[in-house]
């Protein structure tokens, strides 16, 4: 087996699952930075469950809330509610946030001062990313260690 046969298979699965632990660690810089954001007020346009089309039952959805906030005149619409809040399909607590956020309400919207358009009405993270960020170091780090030999 030559080195090319033996390198690319591990280095295919570094970079496939490599990828989303990435993705997961800048959601919680992203929190993290977060708590020193400024606020203002903001107000919501449209709150609703999204369901997953494609599993039945209809067990399967996730919030979907957007408002508009102003800064420094301009105005900015924003979705997110907390960081990596997409990873969460449970029905019952879609149904919750809906109820928290309904529409023509009121809201406190924080923004990063660098990037007023990225933004979020709270500024925690949702506990499933504790856990795919676990299984995804777990991943990326026995296949860096398949791909390095040590498992030989």
């Amino acid at each position: 087996m030559s080195a090319v046969e033996r390198i690319l298979p591990p280095l295919i699965g570094l970079v496939a699952f490599g990828a989303p632990p990435v993705y997961l660690l800048w959601q919680v810089w992203l929190a993290h930075r977060s708590r020193n954001w400024p606020s203002t007020t903001g107000r919501v346009l449209d709150a609703r469950i999204r369901y997953d089309e494609h599993r039945l039952p209809r067990v399967y959805g996730s919030a979907w809330v957007r408002y508009e906030y102003h800064v420094d005149g301009r105005r900015y619409t924003g979705t997110r509610v907390k960081f990596g809040g997409w990873l969460n399909t449970d029905v019952r607590a879609a149904g919750r946030t809906v109820v928290r956020y309904r529409p023509g309400s009121p809201v406190s919207v924080r923004y990063d001062p660098r990037k007023p358009s990225r933004c979020t009405l709270e500024r925690r993270l949702a506990g499933l990313v504790w856990i795919f960020l676990a299984i995804g170091l777990f991943m990326t780090g026995s296949i860096f260690g398949a791909l390095m030999g040590w498992w030989e």
